[in-house]
């Protein structure tokens, strides 16, 4: 039986292969993707979480826009190492879906039990994807 999960990341290289890992799992059931700005802005990092999914043929899995900068430090892009679309390197297409909007994911998945995975050491959810709507960092 596999476990439903929301993945939370902001996709550059290594967020990319932790989706196409998770999409590849018998393990996981990749129920949706929360996206922030981090290895690039969050409009960039955001079409790269649909980009993967579309490469993948998986572009059903909704993908939602949280965070535009973090909850407790002024933001900074890692553009040295992801490049300026968060994925130089391959030639990827324009993703041809839209991200859900803010909030939907918490509508779409209050009623199912889900295991938030995120590849940084602590989830960086945005505020309208946390319980109550708080802004306050996340231990």
């Amino acid at each position: 039986m596999s476990t439903p999960v929301l993945l939370d990341c902001d996709p550059g290289h290594d967020d990319a292969i932790a989706m196409l890992l998770a999409l590849g799992s018998d393990e996981l059931e990749l129920r949706g993707v929360t996206t922030v700005a981090g290895n690039q802005t969050l409009e960039k990092t955001t079409a790269n979480a649909i980009r993967v999914l579309e490469l993948a043929g998986r572009a059903e899995i909704p993908v939602a826009a949280g965070a535009g900068r973090p909850l407790v430090r002024e933001p900074r892009v890692a553009a040295e190492v992801h490049g300026e679309t968060g994925l130089d390197g391959p030639d990827l297409p324009p993703p041809e879906a839209e991200p859900l909007p803010p909030g939907s994911v918490s509508k779409r998945t209050r009623p199912l039990v889900l295991q938030l995975k995120s590849p940084s050491p602590r989830p960086r959810l945005a505020p309208e994807h946390t319980p109550n709507n708080s802004s306050r960092p996340l231990p």
